[in-house]
This record gives structure tokens, sequence and C-alpha cells, in this order.
């Protein structure tokens, strides 16, 4: 059975040392120091990661650590071969975080500068002024922990392995090579004992088969991450069940698992229970950035005195062959217009989650940063307030669906008293709590006696045809087929059926079809 360790990371660096942030701290300052939302100094826990596994390949060249150590800690990417099969390691660590530390910004500055290799002089334009987080000379400990998913019989070997990859570090951070960064003192150790991730026992509630949790996270979130650019990636507000159900899956299967059992009773019900994705919560409770409908368009009115502002009309729900129309005949504005300036009225609010920038290097050889591997990922803060004392909260659905009754409740067990490890790009903790039903977008007739309904969908949705549709799709044509044709039939189990695009709004009786 595979238990959960903590374990406690301290390290202790010599200033000067470089951890690059992208704040501006002040004018003809080059390089801020990295800071958390409170202006705390950290070390960046995917950095901690990567400069482990670094000694850890060290330790596996001189027989002291085995490939399997390597890939049971740190995990597997996908290999070049096509075989996407990519697994978590069991180590996840958190950020390093100065508590200690003086955490006024610009307040203690560096200048580097290059010497020219033939004249001996200063190299022109080679001048960088760097912030530091103490006066050289001065020792900033720096503190954080660490997850360890292993088999009780590994844990001693595992940890003590990564207490000597530890202790291989001589400096953190940037410009190692010229005595930035210097390491005066690590130290990990466990903190506790481990406990099972999945108790042999029955579950101790009993739950409805539909129930609302609220979810909160311990550090910066980044889940279904969005390309901006060939190296920057912006996470989503609104965290995918698929995600949270990832996290559940690993609770329930070693590390670094090979295959994954789908057969068996635990697998059969965690496929078949739907875990909804997570909004995140506004003031009061309710969910931020539900999807605007497409068919919502901006519209200018006329007020006493002829002033004139814009609000937001649907025009599904307009009478058949009418478009609103503005003062002096102005035309609707629909969304692929909207500069971003629009009245908000009658529309969903939005989150306005702040936007934590990080940068990302693959640690090489001698524990320093490779060249051409360099990207930023743009997360999310999980705190309300900027002193990190009061979480965010996302709400999500959980249905069991027909799931075997005894794997639902401990599912749900699991998620209210263990929590989650490993959610998202930066394995965020999750923490859970039961919440009260969240009010949801109304399900309304186009018109008065008709029989065609408005439908807005939340989250995106795929709807292939069926097989025994007379038009004879079968299982061959995809989606992509069916919208693209954009053509209708008014077969029974079309007439049936809700097909939407993400974040549209169709007739419960048109139905794309892609038959002639």
């Amino acid at each position: 059975m595979t238990h959960r360790y903590d374990i406690a990371i301290k390290a202790t660096l010599v200033s000067p040392f470089v951890l690059p942030g992208l704040d501006v701290v002040g004018l003809g300052v080059d390089t801020a120091a990295l800071r958390d939302e409170a202006g705390r100094p950290l070390i960046p826990g995917d950095q901690v990661k990567g400069l482990l596994r670094a000694a850890m390949v060290s330790l596996c060249g001189v027989g002291a650590a085995s490939k399997q150590d390597l890939t049971d800690l740190f995990g597997r990417p996908s290999d070049k071969g096509g075989n996407d099969d990519p697994a978590r390691g069991a180590l996840i660590t958190s950020d390093l975080v100065a508590y200690d530390a003086d955490c006024t910004p610009g307040k203690h500055r560096i200048t580097r500068i290059k010497i020219n290799e033939s004249t001996g002089a200063v190299q022109n334009g080679a001048l960088q002024v760097v912030e530091l987080v103490a006066p050289p000379g001065a020792a900033v400990t720096f503190t954080g922990t660490a997850s360890l998913r292993c088999a009780p019989d590994a844990a001693a070997r595992l940890i003590d392995l990564l207490q000597k990859a530890w202790k291989l570090l001589p400096a953190i951070g940037g410009v190692k090579s010229a005595g930035f960064g210097r390491v005066q003192d690590v130290t990990l150790a466990l903190n506790g004992t481990g406990r099972p991730l999945v108790s042999t026992a029955a579950a101790v509630s009993t739950y409805d088969d539909t129930i609302w949790l609220d979810v909160n996270f311990d550090r910066r979130l980044l889940v279904d991450a969005q390309r901006l650019s060939d190296n920057v990636w912006r996470g989503s507000s609104i965290v995918p069940g698929t995600a949270i159900k990832g996290a559940l899956s690993r609770v329930l299967l070693p590390p670094a698992p090979k295959s994954v059992d789908v057969g068996g009773d635990a697998g059969q019900a965690l496929q078949t229970i739907r875990i909804g994705h997570a909004f995140p919560l506004g003031p009061h409770d309710n969910l931020l950035d539900l999807p605007v409908p497409q068919s919502a368009v901006l519209l200018e009115t006329l007020h006493a005195g002829d002033e004139a502002d814009k609000c937001v009309h649907d025009v599904l729900l307009c009478p058949p062959g009418t478009v609103p129309m503005g003062p002096n005949g102005a035309v609707p504005i629909y969304q692929g217009d909207w500069k971003g300036d629009e009245d908000r009225t009658g529309l969903p609010p939005s989150s306005d989650i702040p936007r934590l920038p990080r940068i990302h290097t693959r640690i090489g050889e001698h524990y320093t940063a490779k060249d051409g591997d360099l990207y930023v990922d743009i997360g999310l803060s999980p705190w309300l307030d900027s002193a990190q004392e009061s979480p965010r909260r996302w709400r999500l659905r959980i249905d069991r669906q027909g799931a075997d009754m005894g794997w639902y409740q401990r599912f749900v067990d699991i998620l209210l008293q263990q929590g989650l490890d490993g959610v998202g790009k930066t394995g965020a903790r999750a923490r859970f709590t039961l919440a009260s039903k969240a009010t949801l977008p109304m399900v309304e007739p186009i018109r008065p006696g008709a029989r065609a309904w408005a439908v807005t969908l939340i989250t995106p949705t795929l709807m292939l045809p069926k097989d025994d549709c007379p038009c004879g799709a079968g299982e061959a044509a995809t989606a992509v087929d069916v919208f693209n044709r954009r053509r209708f039939c008014r077969h029974s189990w079309c007439q049936d059926s809700v097909s939407s695009l993400p974040r549209g709004r169709w007739r419960r009786n048109r139905h794309p079809c892609p038959g002639k």
C-alpha cells in the first residue's frame, strides 16, 4: 500500500544570490528578486525539484542510486518515439520561502560588469544591476515542504537518497560560476510518520448521489494552460474536473505506473462518477467566469435626457425575424467586436484573479540552466489577499451516476479527509469542504409557448453521432465533421439530443447531423 510522507526542507544561502523575478522594483534595476504575493523572497519549487533531480543523476553516475529511483522520484516524460505515456514522480516540492528576511523591495543592489577578454577593460553595454534580498555576506534561510508517495519499505531509502542529493548542491540560483548563491547549510528531514493514502476500512460517512464541494489550494495554480506564444503559457481560472479526477486517480495507484487497471472495482467507479469543473467563487458565493452565450449582443439604449448606455440582449430570445436595434438604427455589437469595455449588466461576473508569472529553465550539467530551454507560465493566485491569510475558494459538483456506492463514498472521504496532492502543473495541494448547491444558468424557452429551448453550456462538450442514426454516420464520423457540415435532420434521436459548441446556444430541435 502507498503511504504519503511529509518532508521539511531548509536551505541557507549566503548573499549575493540571483533568483530572478519579473516585477519592476525600481528605476535602473535590471533583475528583480523573485518574491511571493506577500513580498517574501523565495526559491521556486520547480527549481528545488530540478536541482534535486540533477544531483540524483550524479548519484546514479557513481552507483549510489538507480535509474528506477530517478524515475520513481521525478517521473518520466513522453519518449521521443511518440509514446505519449508520461508519469508524475512520487516527489512534489513547494516553494522555499525566506520568512525572516527584510522584505523591502529594492533596498539592496549589486552591480555586475563584464570584462573584455582582449583589453581587460569593462565591455560596453555589459552592465547589470541586480536586486538583492540581503546585503553581501548575510545568510538567508529558506524553508518549505515536500510530499513523497511510496511504499513504507522504500521510504527510508528514498529519503536518504534525497538527503544525499540535497547535500551535493554547492550553489542555488543564477551566476553560480561568479560565486553567487553559495549554500551554507541544507537539511531535508522526515516530518512525522507516513499515512496510507487509501484506507482499507469502509467509508465513514454517507453522501448523496450529488454533492457540492468547495476547494482551495496551497500554492500558485496552473491548470488548463493556453499557449500564448512559443514559450509563454497562461493558466485558466476554471479548474477542469479532469485535473481533480487525475489527482484522485494517483492516490489509488502506485507512483509512476506503467499501466492502469481500469477493470477493477475502483477503476470502474472512478470512470463512472462525474467530477465537474471548479469555478471560482464571488463574495456572495456566486460562480464566476461562467461563459457568455454566443447569442449575447451589446445594444445602445436611450434614457431620459438622450443619454445612451450599452446593455446586453440575447438575440436568441427575441421574437422570430426581429433583431433589436439601438437609437437611430444602431446595429447590435456581437462578441467578436467587444473591446473589453462592455457593460457587464446581465452578464456572468468575472473573477479577475491576480496573475503570477514565473520564468522556468531546465537544469543541465553542473546544476546550471540549460541553453534554449526557457519558458514563462502565468499561474493564478490561490489567495484573496496579498498577505496570504484568506484562501480563495472554487466550487464544484460531483455526481455518482450509478457508480458503486462504497467506492463513491470512499472517494468523497479521500477528498474531505486527506485532500489531494499534485493538482495542475505546480503540483498544488487541494483541500475540500462540503458546500451548498450553486446557482446555475437557467434553461429558458425561446418564446412563450415554443417547443424550442435556449441552453447555455458552462463547460465544453463533445457530442458524437449515435450508431443507430438513420443518416448512417456510424462511429467513423467525428464531432468536427458534424459541426463543420452544419446540416440538420429531423430523426427522432437527433430531436431528443442537445448538441452545442462550447459557450454557444443552440435550438434543442435543431441538431447538427452529417447525413444528407
